[in-house]
């Protein structure tokens, strides 16, 4: 159950970043999902880490 309560947590994330538009945001510009991965894409912030940032905010990342 916590599996399907965390992919309904990262749809509902895609949503809010598909209708996300500002220059200070990161651009989604798509996903792709297959059985076992859900890939995200994002627009590349060159001299900028994602995980790290993550990391060290604390946030949880989540493989499926």
């Amino acid at each position: 159950m916590r599996g399907y309560q965390e992919v309904k947590a990262l749809r509902s994330e895609i949503q809010l970043l598909k209708s996300l538009q500002h220059e200070r945001i990161v651009q989604y510009y798509g996903t792709l999902e297959q059985p076992d991965v859900l890939s995200i894409f994002m627009e590349y912030l060159p001299g900028v880490c994602a995980i790290t940032t993550l990391q060290l905010r604390r946030s949880i990342i989540i493989f499926l």
